[in-house]
């Protein structure tokens, strides 16, 4: 599990991917200088003030549980086919993969032929390792997202 420390790090060595700040903002308040004003109203509170704000404890328990949250709303837009959104979810979903170490899911997800259909042989494979609940979607998606995998 990356730390704090290793957020820091990420972030002074040079341009991160922009969908990455939220989630670790989420645990790590030394990114705000990396945040545009947009993201620090929706990061910090909802007048964009800091002093309210306080990190999330960094532990694998909390991070898999937000990790959940977000595949959840990452299959409504696989589902709706939104293509342009399911791959920003994805980019998301891999800063949360990052802060866990899964090394091996974060190349599955980083390589665009895992993508087809829709993102969602990255959401079955991110359901399946870490014991999310697969939604219901059309068979003929799954065996094609079976053969992906």
């Amino acid at each position: 599990m990356h730390t704090q420390q290793d957020i820091i790090r990420y972030w002074q060595d040079g341009p991160g991917a922009e969908e990455f700040i939220k989630p670790h903002s989420l645990f790590c308040e030394a990114t705000a200088p990396f945040l545009n004003s947009d993201q620090i109203t929706i990061i910090f509170s909802d007048n964009g003030e800091r002093d309210n704000w306080i990190p999330l404890p960094l532990t694998e328990e909390i991070v898999i549980e937000l990790l959940m949250e977000y595949v959840d709303f990452a299959w409504l837009r696989a589902c709706q086919e939104d293509h342009r959104k399911v791959s920003r979810c994805i980019i998301k979903l891999m800063a949360w993969l990052w802060l866990l170490e899964d090394d091996e899911l974060l190349e599955f997800a980083a390589d665009s032929k895992n993508y087809v259909p829709c993102g969602k042989p990255i959401l079955v494979s991110i359901c399946e390792k870490y014991g999310f609940e697969l939604p219901e979607f059309d068979p003929v998606d799954l065996q094609l997202a079976d053969r992906m995998l």
